[in-house]
């Protein structure tokens, strides 16, 4: 079973494939490719976190309207 990458680590690849003809990638497209992965890292977490909080108020609010009622 293969490891899903991110659409980050994807292009980073693509990129050094393309370059290693030319010494590889220079530093500075490291450095940005590492700061792209933390950013989209971040934003994942975010995301998960957004929808586990919507998960959960939505389950307050079927639990408040069929059980608190009675």
């Amino acid at each position: 079973m293969s490891k899903q990458i991110s659409a980050v680590e994807w292009l980073e690849n693509e990129f050094q494939e393309i370059c290693k003809d030319f010494g590889g990638l220079h530093t500075d497209f490291i450095e940005r490719f590492n700061q792209a992965k933390a950013m989209e890292k971040e934003q994942i977490i975010e995301a998960h976190s957004d929808g586990r909080k919507r998960q959960i108020e939505n389950s307050e609010q079927y639990y408040n309207e069929t059980f608190k009622s009675e």
